[in-house]
């Protein structure tokens, strides 16, 4: 890719981002970010088509930068370690707190909940049997990834640890259960 545009988006996300700390994304117009990454707005749609298609491009390169922090993700002899695997994910939000706080901030959270949740889960039915076809534990895995990404995103009143703890032990336990459903239903 030419250096120069390389540059370009980059000072293009730079601005959205700073305009995201400031304010929600449906007030931010191209001529304000334009001016803010000082190129013009031809410049801008030479590159998007508007801003939430930069939006979009940002969130994507942020969850794709969280799973890459969880080299877990990838099924080894063992299959797949859900409980390492949901801390992981956590410890790799929380070292981007603060961009995700700007990326996904004034209610835009659960974009970025159900997009790293989708990916975690499709890779959970790919490499694990207890998560193929089993739409009762999807269901859990989708109530304790929720409850987790909230806390990572804004669970201020509780020290991370006992965030990583409790989560890592409900996924333990979540685990267990449905490893227990599973042997049960076996012939």
């Amino acid at each position: 890719m030419d250096l120069r545009v390389v540059k370009t988006k980059r000072s293009i996300k730079a601005a959205f981002l700073e305009l995201r700390r400031k304010k929600p994304i449906e007030k931010i117009t191209v001529k304000e970010l334009a001016d803010l990454a000082m190129i013009n707005k031809g410049t801008f749609y030479l590159h998007y088509q508007d801003i939430y298609n930069l939006s979009d491009e940002i969130e994507n390169e942020f969850i794709d930068d969280i799973i890459k922090d969880v080299p877990e993700l990838e099924p080894g002899e063992e299959g797949l370690n859900y409980p390492l695997i949901t801390k992981k994910v956590m410890i790799a939000m929380y070292n981007r707190g603060e961009e995700a706080n700007a990326l996904f901030s004034y209610g835009r959270d659960w974009i970025l909940v159900t997009k790293v949740e989708n990916i975690l889960l499709k890779k959970f039915s790919e490499g694990s049997a207890l998560f193929a076809d089993n739409p009762e534990l999807e269901i859990a895995v989708r109530i304790l990834s929720r409850g987790t990404f909230s806390l990572s995103l804004g669970g201020e009143k509780y020290d991370r640890e006992t965030i990583l703890n409790t989560v890592t032990k409900m996924a333990e336990q979540l685990t267990k259960t449905y490893s227990n459903i599973t042997e049960q239903r076996s012939p």
